[in-house]
């Protein structure tokens, strides 16, 4: 009888373990690298909850997703190097000013991670979101034209805004695919820059938007534009889930 409940119990528990199953992913690929960056959201099989966050890969790598080196940051500060990859942390403490705290440095796959961590009060973030009709794309930014009013004021004078590369997110129409649904993109929203890193994602607003802190922009295009229009540097692209376990 022993021997039985220990053949119960065994099954219940491989039966019952946790494992997760890949249902987000978007790649930056690092020019003049095999390498990319890729931000990956995967659920547990238990329903229990999700893991989420940034890693990097080489083009020739499979990797499981429990298995997969998690870089520890917020947002990229720059567009990545083949050497060096430029971020910033928020950690608890502070207000709606991102603090300067502290510098980490840390590496995976021989590329060097400079972590500038600020005190934020983490929690409230807005979302705008906006209609635009055209873009301009530069080597290191992303100009947003046209820009049509939805539910609140455009930050900055005119109908058009920029916007460092490095953390802008093209979605993918879910029924048309290889056309861009929406452009996301976060940012620090304040009257005045701040001061280091975090200035290179801060968009210094006027007065007509009395908002600070954390922004989160959307914008949709009013007309049909194809994804491939965007080159591949300094924004992340949908990359398709080939095997739910893996990257």
């Amino acid at each position: 009888m022993k021997y039985v409940f220990y053949i119960y119990t065994t099954i219940a528990l491989f039966s019952c373990r946790r494992g997760y199953e890949v249902t987000e992913l978007y790649e930056q690929p690092i020019n003049n690298s095999s390498l990319s960056l890729l931000e990956y959201q995967a659920w547990s099989t238990l329903n229990d909850g999700s893991i989420y966050g940034y890693t990097l890969k080489d083009s020739s790598e499979i990797i499981n997703i429990v298995e997969a080196k998690q870089i520890p940051f917020r947002y990229l500060t720059e567009i990545p190097s083949t050497d060096t990859i430029h971020t910033v942390e928020f950690v608890k403490g502070g207000n709606r000013i991102p603090e300067f705290e502290s510098t980490e440095i840390s590496s995976i796959n021989g590329i060097k991670i400079v972590t500038d961590r600020y005190k934020y009060s983490i929690g409230t973030s807005f979302n705008l979101s906006y209609r635009f009709n055209d873009f301009e794309e530069r080597n290191d930014s992303l100009i947003i034209k046209g820009i049509e009013l939805e539910h609140f004021n455009v930050p900055v004078d005119g109908s058009e805004i920029g916007f460092r590369k490095g953390n802008i997110k093209l979605e993918e129409s879910k029924g048309n695919i290889g056309v861009l649904k929406s452009i996301k993109i976060p940012a620090i929203l304040v009257r005045d820059y701040i001061g280091g890193s975090i200035d290179r994602i801060t968009i210094k607003r006027n007065d007509s938007l009395k908002i600070n802190g954390l922004v989160f922009f959307k914008f949709v295009p009013i007309k049909e534009i194809k994804i491939e229009a965007f080159s591949n540097n300094g924004v992340y692209k949908k990359k398709r889930v080939l095997d739910k376990h893996k990257i």
